[in-house]
């Protein structure tokens, strides 16, 4: 009785953290989140380098190419073993906020809507319950500098590289591919792209970049969403037993 009542409570727990699934499309998904922070150490065009931390939310949506259901009841995020999968990623939205003196004070920083911020989880496995895999963001940015009341880019040739490694030592459980420890995202230093202003001047260059997630604070579902989907598959089932009747 007592092991019943807890599984139950576990799968509850899980159907509540997921975001919601777009019921047209179960292999892509939204995820929403807050109080994403990033450090960035960056260097002036006359040699000045100073930390910049900026925080604010964002948004990352996965697809998955049909590869494997989001949204299946029986395991809601569970990467099947078996041959390693690609999922593709892009942040869809990005806004944080901070202040630097290297920056000019305030500033904020988005994604450039000029060029999708894309990347991929390669080489993702089931590994024992483990998932290991590599992961990757091309970031482009504009910085919007508000004392200097001007912005600076990431140019197309040039995004900042975000990079993610997991193996069996630091990998999440393989139930919680979607949990993904995006605090690990950080830019491999050999790459040092520039910001460069309107008339692509360089401004400054980026010489780090490490992400975390204070509190690990995502956007769950509202209760009328898991409502609608609920009808949906109801209807679905009952559509399906009508058929199978005639």
């Amino acid at each position: 009785m007592l092991g019943n009542f807890f599984k139950r409570g576990a799968l509850l727990t899980s159907l509540i953290v997921l975001p919601w699934v777009n019921a047209s499309a179960t292999t892509v998904i939204d995820v929403n989140v807050h109080n994403w922070e990033w450090t960035m150490d960056i260097q002036s065009i006359t040699g000045e380098r100073d930390t910049a931390i900026a925080t604010g939310n964002a948004t990352i949506r996965f697809d998955s190419n049909g590869l494997f259901d989001f949204g299946t009841v029986e395991a809601p995020t569970t990467v099947p073993p078996g041959p390693p999968l690609t999922i593709d990623t892009e942040i869809i939205s990005m806004d944080l906020r901070g202040s630097s003196p290297i920056l000019g004070g305030e500033f904020s920083v988005r994604t450039n809507n000029l060029f999708n911020s894309v990347g991929q989880i390669t080489d993702l496995q089931n590994v024992g319950g483990t998932l290991i895999g590599n992961s990757f963001f091309d970031v482009f940015v504009e910085i919007e500098l508000f004392d200097e009341n001007m912005s600076i880019f990431s140019p197309e040739s040039d995004p900042i590289p975000l990079s993610m490694l997991l193996t069996p030592e630091n990998g999440p459980p393989a139930n919680d591919v979607l949990w993904i420890p995006f605090f690990m995202w950080q830019t491999v230093t050999v790459n040092t792209p520039e910001l460069v202003d309107m008339f692509n001047v360089p401004w400054d260059t980026v010489l780090d970049v490490h992400t975390t997630i204070p509190g690990m604070a995502w956007d769950i579902p509202e209760p009328s969403a898991f409502m609608l989907f609920a009808i949906g598959v109801l209807a679905s089932l009952r559509s399906r037993k009508r058929l199978n009747r005639a």
